[in-house]
């Protein structure tokens, strides 16, 4: 028997996400143009313009298109679109 120890492994690290079946798939609605609701709910400019307005979300284009007006004269976010992603400043 040795008296040196041996290093201990590495732990393991597993990493786990869910299956949202509610979610709106992209393709499924032949509308190549729906947002990612899923990511667009998570978004804190959305749930502000869901407080403000006292409403629930609704999955929706009409529902959608109101949210980018509201995003656009708001005025707070001028470096990023509705849906999140950064507008270059080119």
């Amino acid at each position: 028997m040795s008296t040196e120890t041996q290093p201990k492994p590495l732990p393991l690290r597993v990493g786990v996400s869910g299956f949202n079946a509610f979610a709106a798939k992209p393709g499924l609605s032949g509308d190549s143009a729906a947002p990612d609701w899923v990511r667009l709910e998570a978004l804190p400019a959305f749930q502000m313009y869901l407080t403000e307005k006292r409403l629930e979300a609704r999955r929706s284009l009409d529902f959608f298109d109101a949210y980018c007006q509201w995003h656009g004269a708001k005025g707070y976010w001028p470096n990023e679109t509705p849906t999140g992603e950064l507008i270059n400043g080119d």
